[in-house]
């Protein structure tokens, strides 16, 4: 009888960390952390909805912004938004680990008083809840620079 308790006990442990193991991969997509949220952001977000011919590519500069990834950290980080009602209202266009300061959430989620435009991507597909909260999770963790990684 002790050595059957000892293979149950074994199958159990085992079972135990193969279960915990398949847990580990509930968390964030690989990649997407601290450090690598931006890059997330600028590939599932800013370059498949906010850049073409006639919005935020480096050629256009719709409201004086490029969401190309080569300048769109540089010029979302710390910058007064081109829309005055937004300036006036003290608005960042992103605000480091404020999100509530930070006009481009109000932009994505149609949070938006007079004056301060229209929800973006304008005439394309609205961003889903989960990608405003990778722009939202980004901000409230500082606004971290891409990755040199």
């Amino acid at each position: 009888m002790p050595v059957f308790n000892g293979i149950i006990a074994s199958a159990i442990g085992f079972l135990l960390t193969i279960g915990l193991l398949g847990c580990a991969g509930e968390g964030p997509e690989p990649g997407v952390g601290p450090s690598g949220e931006y890059v997330a952001i600028q590939a599932e977000i800013f370059t498949p909805s906010c850049i073409s011919s006639s919005c935020h590519s480096s050629g256009t500069r719709a409201g004086g912004l490029s969401l190309t990834a080569a300048e769109s950290y540089d010029a979302l980080v710390n910058i007064v938004p081109a829309n005055a009602a937004a300036a006036e209202r003290g608005y960042l266009l992103v605000s480091p680990e404020d999100v509530s300061a930070s006009y481009l959430v109000n932009k994505v989620n149609g949070d938006l008083a007079d004056g301060e435009g229209l929800v973006m991507p304008l005439g394309a597909p609205l961003l889903s809840p989960d990608q405003i909260a990778m722009i939202e999770i980004w901000i409230e963790n500082g606004a971290l620079p891409p990755s040199e990684d």
